[in-house]
């Protein structure tokens, strides 16, 4: 993150860009995680797997922060007394209060979600639930445990199991949410860019028009 803020600073301070440029660049590393993140979600990850996503996160992060900061610092009017500072705080504040709270409430709903799916298969007339559950019993009873001790441990075991697959699914689910959503992010800023590049276009053609008319 602050290899890439240095960077996107440096950028900003040159002015070759414009902010288009950092928003899709950020929006393209952050869609890089997300999708790369819902693809490799499993109970296994260790650290080295997540080495290369929570650097796309945090390059992603630094790259917008600088352009947009310098955006709200320079578009604050004078005239209404409020320093930029302040209103960009604020902005990132409510921001992430925000995403933290969204990423809570579809976390809770989405678990729910694929639990009472999950549970649903839970019955004696599910075959590999039947199966799953006779060899988990069958192994605790190898293990000197009376039938229904094993019979309640296995039912604590596929419950424990109905939590994990549920949240990694939910993890999933959110991740690829989020993916999409940057995706549209993405082609809207460009369609913006393209649209003020042929504005511009326009009115150069329309001015050579009125001044060489033939």
């Amino acid at each position: 993150m602050a290899l890439t803020m240095y960077v996107a600073s440096q950028l900003v301070a040159k002015n070759k860009f414009p902010i288009h440029f950092f928003l899709i660049t950020g929006f393209g590393l952050m869609l890089a995680f997300n999708f790369w993140m819902y693809k490799i979600i499993s109970p296994g990850l260790d650290f080295y797997d997540l080495l290369l996503p929570i650097f796309l996160q945090g390059a992603s992060s630094g790259m917008l922060f600088v352009p947009i900061a310098t955006f709200i610092l320079s578009s604050v009017p004078m005239n209404t007394g409020i320093s930029g500072s302040l209103i960009g705080g604020n902005v990132r504040f409510f921001t992430t209060l925000n995403s933290f709270a969204g990423y809570y409430t579809l976390q809770l709903f989405y678990n729910q979600h694929y639990k009472e799916q999950l549970l649903r298969h839970l019955t004696p007339y599910d075959l590999a639930y039947n199966e799953r559950n006779s060899g988990i019993i069958q192994s605790f009873i190898s293990k000197g445990f009376t039938s229904q001790e094993a019979s309640a441990l296995a039912n604590s075991s596929i419950m424990k199991s109905v939590a994990t697959q549920a949240q990694l699914l939910t993890y999933q689910t959110i991740f690829l949410g989020v993916s999409y959503t940057l995706i549209v992010i993405i082609l809207v800023v460009s369609s913006h860019l393209l649209y003020r590049k042929y504005s511009k276009y326009q009115k150069r053609e329309l001015l050579y028009t009125k001044q060489f008319p033939f």
